[in-house]
């Protein structure tokens, strides 16, 4: 069941590897403006419940909503639009500097916000 005013919502959210469930029954509303930490230890289920949160993985059951839509159905360039993460261990081999990273950002922003304003937001950040 998803909140009105969650950004993220999870209901009930089942996911496993094989037969094994790792992430079992888990329900989050994550809002806006507010600070939410995953915590917990090696191989608990962070990493692939923040997989499932930004629709790289499908649940086995229950819910995904972001921005009150289902994640999986989502197009990836509206989802880059909606969420967005930098992991601990990038699995890219290739040199980027970070004004690169940082412009990558912008690929799920409407092309008229990117010729307008990511040159100057990069400088900013």
């Amino acid at each position: 069941m998803a909140s009105q005013d969650a950004i993220i919502s999870l209901g009930q959210v089942r996911f496993g590897y094989g037969t094994a469930p790792v992430v079992d029954g888990v329900t989050a509303q994550l809002k806006p403006g507010k600070v939410t930490a995953l915590v917990g230890p090696n191989a608990a289920g962070k990493t692939t419940l923040m997989r499932l949160m930004l629709g790289l993985l499908r649940p086995w059951s229950g819910t995904v909503e972001v921005d009150a839509r289902p994640v999986a159905g989502m197009p990836p360039g509206q989802r880059a639009g909606l969420v967005s993460y930098v992991p601990q261990r990038p699995g890219v081999r290739f040199a980027f500097t970070v004004r690169q990273v940082i412009a990558m950002g912008a690929f799920g922003q409407p092309r008229r916000i990117v010729e307008n304003r990511v040159e100057q937001a990069i400088d900013e950040a």
